[in-house]
């Protein structure tokens, strides 16, 4: 048998790279022309690899390492380590950490980040066995899209609409207000300052804000801004990125309002408005992520997200 190899991952090769995920993480939409996308625009200021693991002509998994541009550390690396299902047990993990735990020691790291699934219970020992910790977790929750009734949250929806809250999609904005990318870009961070997690976000400038727009994922219409228009303030937001390969499926983008306006059923009307959305466009399900002790995960059992499973962020420092 020869050696194990890593080999430059291609252009070409997206469709195995979805497929060997998509086995991996078994139920997990994943969009080809997003990954695509993502790597054509990666700011070329950080480090960035991808690598097939093969041996004897079979690509046994996939080995990935990065900066994190968008929580940056210069000596922060998230590592990302899929080995088909088929191979596991095999020691081709343990090669490829040993590998890319090399190649990154080599450039100073001092913090590597990962992420598992909770149900994967080899990945979750793989990192206990190698020193890395638990720093957060996520529950995934769906929405079956067809089983939600707007009808059952009029009366919020006409709370909201009472105070003088107006609800508009960024589609609608652009044509009304001069100054909606401002606004987004400054609501938005405003937002992502308050959301619990385990890594500062970076915050990044309104030119890459405005060129992350261009992404296939991106809905304008699918966007949902809340204006109080007493003091004609952006106060909330509400988003759903789409699946070009899957048109069924939809994901929760940002939600979020304003300390100001917390507490006043915002939050509620602008989700409530992006799940009729997706009703109007014939989605079947929208899954979002969030850490149990988030009031949006609350909220969003109200609206009837079902609990499928948990996302694991793990760190590991090296001293």
């Amino acid at each position: 048998m020869n050696p194990i190899t890593l080999q430059p991952f291609q252009s070409m090769d997206y469709d195995e790279l979805i497929q060997l995920e998509t086995r991996v993480w078994p139920g997990e939409p994943l969009s080809k022309e997003g990954l695509e996308y993502d790597d054509q625009t990666w700011d070329a200021r950080y480090f960035y690899q991808r690598h097939w693991i093969e041996q004897d002509g079979r690509r046994i998994g996939i080995v990935q390492a990065s900066q994190t541009p968008w929580a940056y550390e210069p000596d922060k690396y998230f590592i990302k380590i899929l080995i088909d299902p088929a191979e596991q047990g095999r020691g081709y993990g343990r090669w490829a950490y040993d590998q890319v735990i090399g190649s990154l020691g080599q450039r100073g790291a001092r913090l590597l980040t990962t992420t598992t699934r909770a149900d994967q219970d080899r990945a979750i020992r793989f990192l206990a066995d190698r020193g890395f910790v638990e720093v957060i977790r996520e529950f995934e929750s769906r929405l079956e899209v067809a089983d939600f009734d707007p009808d059952e949250f009029a009366d919020a929806l006409a709370q909201v609409k009472a105070q003088k809250i107006k609800i508009q999609t960024i589609r609608a904005l652009q044509t009304e207000d001069p100054a909606w990318l401002e606004k987004w870009y400054h609501l938005f961070w405003q937002i992502m300052d308050d959301i619990p997690t385990s890594e500062a976000f970076t915050q990044g400038t309104i030119a890459e804000f405005e060129q992350g727009l261009a992404s296939p994922q991106i809905d304008l219409d699918a966007v949902y801004i809340a204006i109080d228009l007493q003091v004609g303030q952006w106060v909330g937001l509400s988003s759903l990125l789409r699946y070009p390969e899957d048109e069924t499926t939809l994901y929760v983008g940002t939600t979020g309002v304003l300390r100001s306006h917390r507490r006043r059923g915002i939050a509620l009307a602008l989700k409530v408005h992006t799940i009729v959305y997706a009703q109007t466009i014939d989605a079947e399900q929208i899954i979002s992520e969030n850490m149990p002790n988030n009031p949006m995960y609350h909220l969003n059992q109200k609206l009837g997200f079902e609990y499928r499973h948990a996302w694991i962020g793990y760190e590991r420092r090296i001293t």
